[in-house]
């Protein structure tokens, strides 16, 4: 099987970081103000995301990503590499 380099598609971390981001956004929608330098900024951003992800990304969401995977490798195969609706 030849593998499509780089495809999103079939990189299930690209699918968690979205809803990672958009979780954030929903629970801490005032996170881009926080001050006091970067330091400071990536503590605050350690602490938020640990709890995003414990209580926002459900393990019902991994396993249907999970499960998907060979769909959408069909998918990629089919469009020979080329966009999909993943």
């Amino acid at each position: 099987m030849e593998w499509p380099p780089n495809s999103p598609e079939l990189n299930p971390i690209e699918h968690c970081w979205k809803r990672v981001k958009e979780k954030l956004h929903q629970r801490f929608p005032n996170i881009h103000k926080t001050k006091w330098g970067s330091d400071t900024v990536r503590k605050h951003l350690a602490e938020v995301l640990n709890q995003v992800w414990a209580q926002d990304i459900e393990g019902e969401f991994l396993e249907k990503l999970w499960e998907s995977l060979p769909n959408r490798v069909a998918v990629v195969l089919d469009a020979r590499g080329w966009y999909t609706k993943y």
